[in-house]
């Protein structure tokens, strides 16, 4: 479990990719809650869910807006996994992440994922069948399930599978990465990180919003004044 994970600049709407990690799916209009005992409790409000072959990991859509912050879970971590659905209020799952070495933090900690637009059928089948093959002994079987071909033939079989209902997103090619990246969380007390803190992102979309408007505020600026400075007088003609 680690929390500020990277994610791919400008826009920060996919995470960096782990060496040697899968995209599976992606599943939008996702709340995502998080509670630890050394981040206390953190919400996504709303965001994607990202299916992969190592972890599950929540972007929100607006990060840093209302504490949301983006975290995964990883795979191998995710213990007494449940969905459940209430009878009032959208379908969640949930569950626990025992500590993973090396991934930041250090006790058990609580998740739930609430799908609160359309189905969720794609997503469920694809993160159980993943947690069954996790827990089968690695060597158990001649091809592992992990094998980039493998997983391949997979997903092209779960498009056929797929509720039209569900908003998921399955990948048959991988998404688009800047280059193979190894895992590095930002640490939740840094205040000032470089390409992926909050401080960052809301400058670099800043800065993205005022290259869009100048050209605009320029033409217009150019056309007052043109219209200002312009003068017209009448033809000789048609002085009387």
């Amino acid at each position: 479990m680690a929390l500020d994970v990277p994610c791919v600049p400008p826009l920060y709407r996919l995470p960096l990719g782990i060496y040697g990690e899968f995209f599976l799916l992606s599943r939008p209009g996702v709340a995502g809650l998080f509670v630890s005992p050394e981040a206390g409790r953190v919400e996504g409000l709303r965001g994607t869910i990202f299916v992969t072959s190592m972890r599950l990991c929540f972007v929100p859509d607006r990060i840093g807006m209302g504490g949301a912050r983006p975290f995964d879970l990883p795979l191998s971590g995710i213990i007494k996994e449940e969905f459940k659905q209430p009878f009032f209020g959208a379908n969640y799952l949930c569950g626990l992440v025992s500590p993973v070495p090396g991934r930041g933090l250090v006790n058990n900690c609580s998740f739930r994922l609430t799908f609160n637009d359309g189905g969720c059928q794609t997503f469920l089948r694809v993160f159980f069948t993943l947690m069954a093959q996790y827990r089968i002994p690695r060597g158990a079987a001649p091809t592992s399930f992990f094998d980039p071909p493998r997983l391949q033939t997979w997903v092209q079989e779960e498009i056929a599978l797929r509720d039209p209902s569900d908003p998921s997103t399955i990948y048959l090619s991988q998404p688009q990465q800047p280059q193979p990246q190894q895992y590095a969380p930002v640490p939740t007390s840094a205040t000032v990180e470089q390409d992926v803190s909050y401080q960052s992102i809301a400058a670099a979309e800043e800065a993205t919003q005022r290259a869009h408007h100048q050209p605009q505020e320029q033409l217009q600026r150019q056309q007052q004044s043109a219209s200002s400075g312009a003068s017209w007088t009448l033809p000789a003609r048609f002085i009387l």
